[in-house]
């Protein structure tokens, strides 16, 4: 599909961004693809508190999709599914741990013609499936501060 996120990947708060069509597993109640999103913070954002964390993300979502939105070709999809990925240092460990920050669920038909029509307001009247392990991130976090 047209269009690439990669220009919000700035390197000093989102490492990458990648994307690709996924079908739907049989007897889905949504058939057809669905538009994944994984979005990947860099390990220095989780010097954040986990609620600025979570704000961040859903901001972030919102640019994103906001993005996808200007895609015509993005209407051809059943859902977007936008995943925000913190990945968090963790003491001894090889690499970081990588936990969900914030994840939204977007029906393709319930979003506006225009990214710029997608506004706060709009974006919380829409029927979105949203949720987070900000839970699991304090708890990292809260880890590697000891």
């Amino acid at each position: 599909m047209a269009g690439t996120l990669s220009n919000l990947a700035d390197q000093a708060r989102i490492a990458a961004i990648d994307e690709a069509a996924v079908p739907a597993p049989p007897n889905s109640p949504y058939p057809g693809e669905h538009w994944f999103v994984n979005c990947h913070y860099h390990p220095s954002m989780s010097a954040n508190a986990p609620q600025q964390l979570l704000h961040e993300a859903r901001e972030d979502a919102q640019t994103i999709l906001r993005q996808l939105a200007d895609r015509p070709a993005i209407r051809n999809f059943i859902s977007v599914v936008i995943t925000v990925y913190s990945h968090i240092p963790v003491a001894g460990a090889t690499r970081p741990a990588r936990r969900r920050a914030y994840r939204v669920h977007v029906l393709c038909s319930e979003l506006p013609t225009s990214g710029a029509q997608l506004t706060c307001e709009l974006f919380q009247q829409l029927r979105v499936d949203e949720e987070s392990e900000l839970d699991e991130v304090a708890e990292l976090l809260h880890q590697t501060a000891s």
